[in-house]
């Protein structure tokens, strides 16, 4: 079961973090066409406009809701078919990524990842594990959400000295940052549950809820970088990010509703690019490593050669190692679940009537 719409927001949520990773220094080249306070201003707001921590927030409720939504029509769930799907689609990028940095200079000696964009990935493959168990549990998974969420808070509390020594970073708790964002993992779940009670808005109050929730991301962006002085620790993404899981939610089931009714071929032709968002969001930061040996980043020609280095290096990616993990995904899915479906008829078949 498939949502047209959804892959659309996942290409448009990894430009956002390959776009928050570019370290933005036009004031020198706009000065001269602007002014200094003009080409000041638009320096500063092309430094809080893009929160990529926050479109990772995104991802992971897209990613409980996707992961759910087709068991929630009635499939049945094959743990063989789930873990070949889920695995083979995810591990053999991570691992050509690991090669490249490595490549790419980083020391083979460093195998903290958690301080790279796998941060998430970790998060995800560890989010796949729990979720055969998460889903016998006789638990919703909308009270799973509020209890992951009361887990969250206390583990931010608890940590709150921590925060303030190590910073506003949101993977400040290194490989426990899971719990983080499982709220908003588990969110996404529930609201495969209960898409059904979204109604479809009109264009104008989607577009709208888009800008609202994109401003709101800005905000918090600013208040992460800008705020300490004015609210103290309460700027780091641990807090700030967890409570963006919620608007992000409900934005998002009115989103899956509207997408569920109505499409267009531009909408489409996004949504086939998003199943190349995998490799742009892995990919951008190699071309950063790559030119940053070569080149001193910031001004305008370096973010048009990085857009371009980026763009060709998420295609070669997507075609060399992503599309042929997903292809591998299916086929290995497929005959997990041939071979589960055989073994029960046989079993049947067996059986005394």
């Amino acid at each position: 079961m498939r949502i047209y719409g959804l892959d659309a927001i996942r290409i448009i949520c990894a430009a956002i973090v390959a776009l928050g990773h570019f370290p933005f220094d036009f004031t020198e080249s706009l000065t001269p066409a602007l002014g200094s306070t003009a080409a000041n201003f638009v320096d500063a707001l092309l430094g809080n406009a893009f929160n990529g921590p926050a479109a990772v927030i995104v991802f992971f409720v897209l990613s409980g809701f996707v992961i759910h939504l087709p068991y929630t029509s009635g499939r049945k769930f094959f743990w063989g078919e789930f873990a070949a799907r889920r695995y083979t689609r995810i591990i053999p990028p991570l691992v050509i990524f690991m090669i490249l940095s490595f490549a790419f200079g980083r020391p083979v000696t460093d195998w903290d990842w958690n301080n790279t964009v796998l941060w998430s990935v970790i998060c995800e493959l560890i989010y796949y594990t729990m979720y055969p168990a998460l889903r016998r549990l006789r638990v919703s998974f909308l009270n799973q959400t509020f209890v992951a969420f009361g887990v969250a808070a206390a583990l931010g509390i608890a940590g709150w000295p921590v925060v303030e020594s190590s910073g506003e970073d949101y993977v400040v708790f290194g490989y426990f940052t899971f719990l983080l964002g499982l709220p908003a993992w588990l969110a996404g779940c529930a609201l495969a549950e209960r898409r059904e009670r979204f109604r479809v808005l009109t264009p104008a109050a989607m577009w709208a809820m888009r800008v609202a929730i994109f401003a709101l991301s800005v905000i918090f962006r600013a208040i992460k970088f800008h705020g300490e002085p004015y609210v103290g620790v309460g700027a780091s993404n641990v807090y700030l990010l967890t409570v963006l899981a919620l608007p992000t939610t409900i934005w998002l089931g009115f989103e899956a509703k509207y997408y569920a009714e109505r499409t267009n071929r531009s909408v489409r032709l996004l949504d086939r690019g998003g199943a190349a968002s995998y490799s742009l969001y892995l990919v951008h930061t190699l071309a950063l490593t790559a030119l940053a040996n070569v080149l001193v980043l910031g001004d305008i020609g370096s973010f048009v050669i990085y857009g371009l280095a980026t763009t060709l290096g998420t295609i070669v990616f997507y075609w060399m190692v992503e599309r042929p993990s997903h292809l591998l995904a299916r086929r290995f899915g497929s005959a997990a679940r041939s071979r589960r479906e055989m073994g029960e008829q046989e079993a049947r078949l067996r059986s005394p009537s």
